[in-house]
């Protein structure tokens, strides 16, 4: 069901993948990527706050998103673990939002 908000919150330009377990990863590809990506992870809260019913079980789940914007010289790799530190911030801050890689987020490590 997550999986499914996931996708309905995105473009049809954007590509969702699973890595494992609970996470996902998101590609987007834009001329504005700060803005696209603040739109794609407002949507995604939105669509993943909504309450899940299964019969008569009300389910809810909560997403910790970490974003890392790409730029030249910056590996995949690299860009992974810049989201995957953002996406600790946010879960340690306890964000109903998404953080946003910076600097900061790689000398506190």
């Amino acid at each position: 069901m997550t999986a499914k908000r996931l996708l309905k919150s995105l473009r049809a330009t954007d590509l969702l993948a699973r890595l494992g377990g609970d996470e996902f990863v998101c590609l987007i590809t834009d001329t504005d990527p700060l803005t696209a990506a603040k739109i794609a992870t407002n949507r995604i809260t939105f669509k993943t706050s909504q309450p899940i019913f299964d019969g008569q079980v009300k389910m809810c789940a909560r997403v910790s998103m970490g974003v890392a914007i790409s730029h030249a010289g910056l590996t995949w790799d690299t860009l992974l673990l810049h989201a995957d530190a953002a996406m600790y911030e946010a879960k340690r801050s306890k964000l109903r939002h998404a953080a946003f890689y910076s600097d900061a987020l790689s000398q506190a490590s």
